[in-house]
């Protein structure tokens, strides 16, 4: 269940860096971006918060970054050699790149931000659970010893996204679980901390220290070049505010459109709407800690039985040109794509799924499902599974 977020530009204003869209640049020395809502805090390591990712980008840097075909790309990292039969991850650094503070990135700052990550971040399990040191093995050098080869490593340091943004090994080493604080928002990204005034904006100003790697920008990965000299990422959560703000004036750009827009705006002059391209996929988490749905497998089985996602997305997404509903979680082109134990994938049979919940004991008991409502078509797509899910006589609450 796939589909492609719309953008909205007034004008010929382009996307801050090279980090999201292809665009035209403009003259304009502030770029207002209409965001989807408050963030958390900016510790990027610590949320997978997209707001906080999409701010967070232009910070912070990760030693890899995904390149337009979801493949792993050195940016902090120079390169990299697998000892030991993949158990041992000997990663080289690029030298000279400064952190917003002036000091240079080294090996110690990665290190640290590794073990934090590793402790406290929001992905870091996945890779460090496993590890078993991690050494400054030299001044641009940094050792990973792991007690199993990973060969999804690269991967899982490659996004900022809850990730391994690399801090300064002072910060790194006494934030723990915490937050890191605003004074502490220093990394090594085209684009450093100024001011967050709650409610209102978090602006960023050009790092002009900044230093890119040499190759082209390509998806997330290559060279980020600074188009504008400050960012102000203003939290407008209703998207017909975004919309007619940016129709108005009153901001440069906005993100995430609703589906149902992209039609009327794609004929306003006044305005440039911009498809990422970029496939994003909805996940339907079940609780398996506690609850009712905790062991009932057959209770899950029914639940999705029930579903019928090609209705949701048409829902949330609107025009059939931004969606897609298949099974495969990765998009084709990429080097995960699978369609296999697709044949299950949104059977829309309540009768069967009823069946299903009888045979699994279910007499009703309410069921909650939680959704944010900073994300539009999230809501929307709650509120069909709801729908669908009651004509199958399971009881869900919103």
């Amino acid at each position: 269940m796939r589909c492609d977020l719309s953008v909205l530009m007034r004008g010929a204003v382009g996307i801050a860096t090279a980090l999201f869209l292809n665009a035209q640049a403009s003259a304009a020395t502030l770029l207002r971006e209409a965001t989807i809502g408050e963030p958390p805090p900016l510790d990027v390591m610590l949320t997978t918060a997209d707001v906080a990712s999409v701010i967070g980008r232009h910070i912070f840097e990760t030693l890899y970054a995904l390149d337009s075909a979801y493949t792993p790309r050195p940016m902090l990292a120079e390169s990299d050699r697998e000892e030991d039969g993949g158990k041992t991850i000997v990663i080289k650094l690029r030298e000279g790149v400064p952190f917003h503070n002036g000091k240079e990135m080294t090996a110690r700052d990665v290190a640290a931000s590794l073990t934090r990550w590793g402790n406290f971040g929001a992905r870091g399990k996945l890779l460090m659970a496993a590890a078993t040191s991690v050494e400054a093995t030299g001044k641009y050098e940094v050792t990973l010893k792991l007690s199993a080869p990973n060969g999804a490593w690269k991967n899982l340091i490659a996004d900022v996204n809850g990730g391994l943004a690399i801090y300064p090994e002072e910060i790194a080493a006494n934030a723990g679980n915490r937050p890191i604080e605003q004074k502490d928002y220093i990394g090594t990204g085209p684009y450093k901390f100024v001011e967050w005034r709650p409610n209102r904006y978090v602006e960023v100003e050009k790092f002009d220290g900044y230093k890119p790697v040499k190759e082209k920008g390509d998806g997330f990965a290559g060279a980020r070049i600074a188009i504008f000299d400050k960012i102000r990422f203003i939290p407008v959560p209703d998207v017909g505010t975004r919309v007619s703000g940016v129709q108005a004036g009153d901001y440069d750009y906005a993100e995430m459109i609703s589906g149902d827009l992209y039609e009327s705006l794609s004929k306003d002059q006044s305005v440039q709407v911009q498809r990422t391209n970029a496939s994003i996929f909805g996940l339907f988490f079940m609780n398996s800690k506690q609850g009712i749905l905790k062991d009932n497998y057959k209770l899950r089985r029914a639940i999705q039985t029930a579903l019928d996602k090609s209705q949701a997305l048409r829902v949330a997404f609107g025009s059939k040109d931004l969606w897609n509903a298949e099974g495969s979680i990765f998009p084709k082109g990429t080097p995960w794509y699978s369609a296999e134990g697709v044949s299950g994938y949104s059977p829309h049979d309540p009768k069967k799924a009823k069946e299903l919940a009888k045979e699994a004991d279910y007499t009703g008991t309410p069921i909650r499902l939680l959704v944010s409502t900073n994300y539009q078509a999230h809501y929307d797509e709650a509120s069909v599974f709801t729908r669908q899910l009651a004509d199958a006589g399971i009881n869900v609450q919103r």
